[in-house]
């Protein structure tokens, strides 16, 4: 495994950390260049989002007492086959 270098190769030990200041820096940095970002997109209005929302909803619903029903139904013939041969 290769050594990390280190400031000054005389002094052994690892390399001093950065200034707090420095991150801090740049954490406002990335913050502010994130805040750009979400400026550029384009957010649905309010009703398509509550739409939406309500149509995903009704679809979960549907598809769950379908399945529901499929699975009622299979257990029913699987048990009604199995009392058939015994």
């Amino acid at each position: 495994m290769a050594e990390r270098g280190t400031p000054n190769p005389a002094v052994g030990g690892s390399s001093p950390p950065r200034p707090v200041g420095r991150r801090m820096e740049r954490l406002k940095e990335f913050i502010k260049s994130v805040r750009k970002e979400l400026d550029k997109v384009s957010w649905p209005k309010r009703n398509l989002v509550i739409k939406a929302t309500i149509s995903v909803i009704i679809f979960s619903l549907v598809f769950g007492i379908s399945l529901w029903v499929f699975d009622l139904v299979f257990t029913r013939l699987i048990h009604f086959l199995l009392s058939l041969r015994g």
